[in-house]
This record gives C-alpha cells, sequence and structure tokens, in this order.
C-alpha cells in the first residue's frame, strides 16, 4: 500500500519542474528590436521599431519595402506636389469625373465616412482654408 505522501510525490516534482521551465523562460531578455527608418514626404524622419523580422526578409529589404510604400502614398496623396493623383483630382474642373486609383478611391471613401460619422465637422474639402491660413501648399 501506498502512503498519501508517496502519491503527492510525482505531483511536486512536476510542479517543480513546471515552475523552473517558467522561471528560466522569463529569465531571458526579449531580442532588441530592429529599427529602421528614412525620409519620407521629402522632409519628415521616419522610423518603426520592429520586434522580429519576417522570416526570410533582412532589415534592409524591409526598409526598402517600407520606404517604397510611403513614397507610392506620397505619389498619389501628396498637397504639396502639383502632379499626384490627388492634386490633379483637385485641380478638375467641378463636376468633371475623373478616374482614381485604389488608394486614393479607399482614402476619399474614408473621409466621406469620418464626415458622416462628425456630422460634417471632419471635411474633407478644407484646403481653401488650410491655404488661407498658411497651412498648406498654396500661398496667402
Amino acid at each position: 500500500m501506498t502512503s498519501v505522501a508517496e502519491h503527492r510525490r510525482p505531483l511536486r516534482l512536476g510542479l517543480a519542474a513546471l515552475l523552473l521551465a517558467l522561471l528560466a523562460g522569463c529569465s531571458r531578455q526579449p531580442p532588441e528590436p530592429v529599427v529602421l527608418g528614412g525620409v519620407a514626404y521629402h522632409s519628415m524622419n521616419w522610423q518603426a521599431r520592429v520586434a522580429a523580422l519576417p522570416e526570410g526578409m533582412t532589415a534592409t529589404a524591409l526598409q526598402a519595402r517600407l520606404q517604397s510604400r510611403l513614397d507610392a502614398a506620397n505619389a498619389v496623396l501628396s498637397t504639396y506636389q502639383p502632379d499626384t493623383e490627388l492634386m490633379l483630382l483637385n485641380a478638375a474642373p467641378a463636376g468633371d469625373w475623373q478616374p482614381v486609383g485604389p488608394l486614393l478611391g479607399r482614402t476619399l471613401q474614408r473621409a466621406l465616412k469620418v464626415s458622416a460619422a462628425t456630422d460634417g465637422i471632419y471635411d474633407v474639402t478644407v484646403a481653401p482654408l488650410v491655404n488661407l491660413w498658411g497651412f498648406g501648399p498654396g500661398a496667402r
């Protein structure tokens, strides 16, 4: 016949092993984040801290990919360059239909949703006032 203490012995050993495993796992320092960065919109520095790189990707490749995405967005959405898709749309005569690409289309859809959700407080057509107040690319 086995005693209660003998039945508890495997449980105690198991709990001790689990505790040691947990403590060992907690003692490791997480790896330092990978810091990436560059320049976007011609003058703004950007920085991203990534806990781990995607499998098979180098920091240089990820940084280039992020920079490419920012540059592509700038080429479509910038209000400081007259030849972007957004500025060409803004320069078109009122009432004329203009084709827009996916990024500008999604951006305008989101802007209209935010405008509706705020009862028009957010106004995507505020550029003339922004320019008048001296915050935009247009002269005062």
